[in-house]
C-alpha cells in the first residue's frame, strides 16, 4: 500500500515547517516513485527533516535510492504560475567517468543497473557522421577513449571512412558493442532502432558528455546549475508569457535531471518547425531591420525573406567563417540593402580575436590563436531605429553580443531570438542580461531538436 511507504521530505531552510504543511494540504502533487503514481501527499506516512539548500522527497524502501526533487514556486518577482510545483525523478549525483555512465540507463526516469559492465578498452562506436559525430570523436580522442568506427546506415557505399575511421552498417556491429548516439534530430529513432537490434550498451549524447572528466560541454554542469541557480530559474519562469514555454522549460528541467530523450521529443513537438520565425510569437512587419548573428551561408536570411514576403528595411549578416561568408556574399549579391560582414559580434569594437572551425557549420572564438585573426564589432554600431529583429546563434558569444547591443535593447523596442544552449546557464543568464537593460520584455522558450541543442529564447 502507498500509505505504508516511509518517506522523508527534506526542504530548504527558507521555508518554515508550518508553511510546508499548509502547502501540502492545499495542493495535490503528481509524483512518480517506483512506478507508483501518488496523487495526494497528505495521505502519505512521512517525516519532515530540515536540511539546507536541497528539497528532496526520499524513499528509504526504494531499491536504487531514487530521489524526487521539488522546487517550490513562491514569491515571484512578477507573477505566479498556474503550476505551483515541479517534480523530477532524480538519480544520485551524476558520475563523471564514462564507466559509471554505462552503469545507468533511464527508463521512466528510474535508475537501473546494467549487470555486466563493458570493457572500455575494447572501444566504442559513434552512430552518425555529421558535425555532432565529429564533436564526440574529438572528445573521445581528448579523453583517450578508443573509437572503433562510425555507424551510418544512410551512407553511400562509395564513402567508407570518416575522420580516418571506418564507417559500418548497423547490421555488422556486435550486440555487445558500446554505441554513442551522435544525433540531434533523430536520436530517439536511432535509439529505438538500436533497441530492436538488441544492442546492449546505448549512450545518448548528454550522458556521454556528462560522463567525461575533460569537457567544456554544458551537459557536465546541468545538475549543479539547476540546483545552485534554482531561484534564478523560478524568476525566469515568472516572466514566461505562454503556457507552452512553461511546459517546455519543465521538460528541459526533467531532461537535465534524467537525460531521458523523451522529454526533449515532447518539447520539440510543442515547439513546431519554424525555428527563429514562429508566427505565434513573431509578427510580420514590412519595416523590419533584421540582424543575423551567426549567419552561416545565409540560410536564416533566406528564411527571414520567405517569412516576411521579401519585405524589409535593411538586413545585416555576420559570419566569422570565411568560406561560409563568401558563399553568403555570392547568394545575395543582387539584393539591395543587405550588408554582410566577416566580423565577430561581441561587446567590443576592433578587437582582434581568433576562431577555430571544427566543421563548416560551427565556428567558435578561442582565447588562443588557433586560426586566422578576425576583428570584433558591436551591434549598437548598426542598429539605431525601431522595428529591429536580432537573431543570435554565435557559439557561446551571445552574452557578449547582448552587452554590445545594450543601447538598442535599452532605448528601442527590439525583438530578439537567441540560441540558449551553448552553456548550461544560458536560459536564465541571457534573460537576466536583457532584463537588466529593459524590463518590458516578454519571454518565450522553444526547443527544436531531440538533443540538448537548438533551444531558442524569444524576447518580444
Amino acid at each position: 500500500m502507498i500509505s505504508n511507504k516511509k518517506l522523508i521530505f527534506i526542504y530548504t531552510s527558507k521555508y518554515q515547517k508550518n508553511k510546508i504543511i499548509e502547502f501540502r494540504d492545499k495542493f495535490k502533487l503528481n509524483l512518480i516513485l517506483k512506478g507508483i503514481k501518488i496523487k495526494n501527499i497528505s495521505k502519505l506516512n512521512y517525516k519532515l527533516k530540515l536540511k539546507n539548500k536541497f528539497a528532496f522527497l526520499y524513499s528509504k524502501n526504494y531499491k536504487y535510492s531514487n530521489m524526487v526533487n521539488f522546487q517550490i514556486f513562491k514569491n515571484f518577482k512578477k507573477k505566479p504560475l498556474n503550476n505551483n510545483l515541479l517534480n523530477f525523478n532524480l538519480e544520485k549525483n551524476p558520475s563523471f567517468i564514462l564507466k559509471s555512465a554505462l552503469l545507468k540507463t533511464f527508463k521512466n526516469d528510474n535508475v537501473n543497473k546494467i549487470k555486466n559492465t563493458p570493457d572500455l578498452s575494447s572501444g566504442i562506436y559513434i552512430y552518425g557522421t555529421g558535425v555532432i559525430a565529429k564533436q564526440v570523436f574529438l572528445s573521445c580522442s581528448e579523453n583517450k577513449i578508443k573509437v572503433k568506427g562510425f555507424i551510418d546506415n544512410l551512407n553511400s557505399s562509395s564513402i567508407k571512412k570518416y575522420l580516418s575511421k571506418r564507417i559500418y552498417k548497423l547490421n555488422s556491429i556486435n550486440r555487445n558493442s558500446i554505441i554513442i548516439i551522435a544525433s540531434g534530430n533523430y536520436a530517439i529513432k536511432i535509439k529505438n532502432n538500436l533497441k530492436k537490434k538488441k544492442i546492449k550498451y546505448i549512450i545518448n549524447l548528454s550522458e556521454f558528455f556528462n560522463s567525461l572528466h575533460k569537457t567544456n560541454e554544458p551537459e557536465k554542469n546541468f545538475f549543479s546549475d539547476l540546483i545552485e541557480n534554482r531561484y534564478r530559474y523560478l524568476n525566469l519562469i515568472g516572466y514566461l508569457e505562454d503556457d507552452i514555454s512553461k511546459k517546455i522549460i519543465n521538460l528541459i528541467f526533467k531532461y537535465r535531471f534524467s537525460f531521458n530523450l523523451n522529454y526533449l521529443s515532447k518539447a520539440k513537438m510543442y515547439s513546431g518547425k519554424n525555428q527563429w520565425f514562429d508566427k505565434k510569437i513573431i509578427k510580420n512587419n514590412n519595416n523590419y531591420t533584421f540582424l543575423d548573428g551567426g549567419a552561416y551561408d545565409g540560410d536564416t536570411i533566406e528564411e527571414f525573406l520567405k517569412f516576411n514576403s521579401n519585405k524589409y528595411r535593411k538586413i545585416y549578416g555576420f559570419e566569422i567563417n570565411k568560406k561560409n561568408f563568401l558563399l553568403m556574399k555570392k547568394k545575395f549579391k543582387n539584393f539591395k540593402n543587405i550588408f554582410l560582414y566577416n566580423n565577430a559580434i561581441t561587446n567590443n569594437n576592433n578587437k582582434v580575436v581568433y576562431f577555430s572551425s571544427n566543421s563548416q557549420t560551427s565556428s567558435r572564438i578561442e582565447k588562443k590563436n588557433k586560426s586566422r585573426p578576425i576583428k570584433t564589432i558591436k551591434i549598437d554600431n548598426f542598429l539605431n531605429q525601431e522595428d529591429c529583429f536580432i537573431k543570435l546563434d554565435i557559439e557561446g558569444q551571445e552574452k557578449k553580443a547582448l552587452i554590445g547591443a545594450k543601447k538598442i535593447i535599452k532605448s528601442k523596442k527590439t525583438m530578439l531570438a537567441i540560441a540558449s544552449y551553448h552553456f548550461e546557464n544560458d536560459l536564465w543568464k541571457l534573460a537576466s542580461i536583457i532584463l537588466k537593460f529593459n524590463t518590458n520584455y516578454k519571454f518565450y522558450i522553444r526547443h527544436y531538436t531531440q538533443s540538448s541543442y537548438e533551444t531558442v529564447l524569444y524576447c518580444i
